[in-house]
């Protein structure tokens, strides 16, 4: 009888913070509004596609101001980030990805392509940390706060390390059909999760804070998290089923 990889379905899932279509959505409404109304509508909780930070006339001293807002806090001591903790937990994604198939001796076409994708990853968000960061993951008070809370974060997050896990454990040889499917997602869903992030932060860089209605946000509200949940679907693809 064969099981399949549940946790695996699961996680993936779990990876969604939102509805990724939203109707109406917040780019669409401002759209056909005053400009009183637009900085309401700012003003209001933001949206995946809003660059939060106090309302800035785009260009001139918005361009400076905005520029600080891109900058690392500077936090006190006894403090931590989740956005610096996650730079060294991605770090972590390709050795213990790579341990996983040394532990159960499999470095077959599954584990390695596992190995490929999942350690792809987490170099790509280092990378990112390092050009085009998440501000919030650094300076957002929610993010913040002692050693201990940090870590507790981080373990939760380790679940993720299932999927290596999973792919290490399957020694049934995967198939060109769930070769091909898995590259597929992986790709799309980095271009679409690396790239709006790099568009939100590109935006606040030059034009001040602000809804953005064009790109990738012109018709999804949320592709960053669209690209995430492709990423883990390609993942869950790899993990695969065991007899």
């Amino acid at each position: 009888m064969k099981t399949i990889g549940l946790f695996s379905i699961m996680l993936s899932v779990a990876t969604c913070h939102q509805d990724v279509f939203c109707k109406p959505r917040k780019a669409e409404v401002a759209s056909s509004l005053s400009n009183k109304q637009r900085l309401n509508l700012q003003q209001r909780s933001p949206g995946a596609g809003d660059i939060v930070g106090p309302v800035i006339p785009r260009g001139g001293a918005g361009k400076s101001n905005a520029s600080a807002l891109l900058e690392k806090r500077k936090l006190e001591p006894g403090q931590y980030s989740i956005g610096k903790a996650l730079e060294f937990h991605k770090a972590a994604w390709l050795p213990v990805s790579l341990a996983f198939s040394y532990y159960y001796n499999n470095f077959g076409y599954r584990a390695c392509l596992m190995t490929a994708l999942f350690g792809g990853y987490g170099i790509n968000w280092v990378l990112k940390s390092h050009t085009f960061f998440d501000k919030n993951f650094y300076n957002d008070e929610m993010f913040i706060g002692p050693l201990s809370s940090v870590v507790v974060n981080m373990l939760l997050l380790s679940m993720f390390f299932f999927y290596p896990y999973l792919a290490a454990k399957n020694t049934d040889p995967i198939s060109p059909l769930a070769v091909m499917s898995s590259v597929l997602l992986f790709s799309l869903g980095t271009f679409l999760h690396y790239g709006a992030d790099a568009q939100k932060h590109y935006t606040l860089k030059f034009n001040g804070p602000g809804l953005i209605t064009d790109g990738l946000f012109a018709k999804l509200r949320s592709p960053s998290y669209l690209g995430e949940n492709l990423i883990f679907a390609a993942y869950t693809v790899v993990a695969g089923m065991k007899s």
